[in-house]
């Protein structure tokens, strides 16, 4: 049976008719380990963090502050921070940025070999100023993530209950990026699994999305 996750959530959803997915993450720009455990304790779903740096020494602070966190993305403006993460394998995913734009040809094949998924998240459409530039910049980085075949996730980024958006419309969006339905459906699934078996088996420490 297929089971489909989304995995950038500002909120703690409820299970009801608009939230059709099977499992979650919920993503905050905790400014302590302390205040994530706390928020973790009251979350039934994964917990996640989002890193916000423009320079690498803020990344490596905040990357070590929360390395046991769940789950870790980067937001960053600057494509050298963005190398950096990935390189290092300091995240598990990287967020779009309007203002850097998509991923080039390098990242795409750093992602792959470091197992750093692309998160290409609904919202990020949604409240662009400039939304076709946006959407274009989302479609090269599909298709560089299909030539090198760089791990890719779909995502809401809905910050309440009514920004949900079902699995189906979300599968829909990774085709209109360029993805095949059934790519699309994985883009739901495969990093999302492999992060909740790490959950399971408690094994934090290490980032990047393994192959098997």
């Amino acid at each position: 049976m297929r089971r489909f996750h989304d995995f950038q959530l500002a909120f703690i959803p409820q299970k009801s008719a608009s939230f059709d997915y099977d499992f979650a993450c919920v993503i905050k720009p905790f400014k302590s380990f302390k205040e994530y455990q706390a928020f973790a304790k009251t979350n039934p779903y994964l917990t996640g963090v989002e890193l916000r740096a423009n320079t690498i020494k803020d990344l490596n602070l905040l990357a070590k502050k929360f390395k046991h966190a769940d789950y870790l993305v980067l937001s960053t403006s600057e494509y050298e921070v963005a190398r950096y993460a990935i390189k290092k394998a300091l995240v598990d995913a990287l967020l779009h940025n309007e203002s850097r734009g998509g991923i080039d040809h390098i990242m795409a094949r750093e992602c792959e070999q470091k197992k750093v998924a692309i998160d290409l998240c609904f919202r990020d459409v949604l409240g662009a100023r400039k939304r076709e530039r946006v959407l274009q910049a989302m479609r090269d980085e599909v298709r560089l993530a299909l030539k090198y075949d760089t791990p890719l996730m779909l995502s809401s980024g809905a910050r309440n209950e009514f920004e949900i958006v079902p699995k189906n419309n979300l599968i829909a969006f990774g085709e209109f990026l360029g993805l095949s339905k059934k790519q699309s459906k994985h883009a739901l699934q495969f990093v999302q699994e492999k992060i909740i078996e790490r959950k399971k088996h408690g094994y934090l420490a290490m980032k990047g999305i393994k192959k098997v």
